[in-house]
């Protein structure tokens, strides 16, 4: 694995972070099995004000997420969480998600919920 790829492997699988200081961490800590990286070309379309978007790890994962909408009128909400002290995000914006994975982690998730947030983290969780 070429260094930059072994760094980022690092960061994102939590071995950089505090202990429990960010979510890399924590969903680390919650698999049994890590495995190793797939190299693929990614596509990520997004536009934070409309909250849509479109991403894909070509051949690998896809996935989009729109706005939710009323159940009787088909207008759009605008729905967030606030957490100031989230470990995690200090704000997001839901939305509907759909995602598609295949490989060793094959899933596929169907209008689920999904979410946006803007992050500024470092080793020791987010910066505030």
């Amino acid at each position: 694995m070429r260094k930059q790829a072994c760094c980022l492997f690092s960061i994102m699988t939590g071995k950089e972070t505090d202990e429990a200081a960010t979510f890399f961490w924590v969903y680390s800590a919650m698999c049994d099995e890590i495995h190793d990286p797939v190299y693929e070309e990614i596509r990520i379309a997004a536009d934070m004000e409309a909250r849509s978007a479109q991403c894909e790890a070509v051949g690998v994962a896809t996935g989009h997420g729109e706005p939710i909408r009323n159940p009787v009128t088909g207008a759009e909400h605008r729905v967030g969480i606030l957490r100031p002290n989230g470990f995690e995000y200090t704000r997001n914006e839901c939305r509907r998600g759909w995602s598609a994975s295949s490989g060793n982690v094959a899933m596929a998730l169907e209008d689920s919920y999904a979410h946006w947030c803007e992050l500024h983290m470092n080793q020791h969780g987010l910066m505030r």
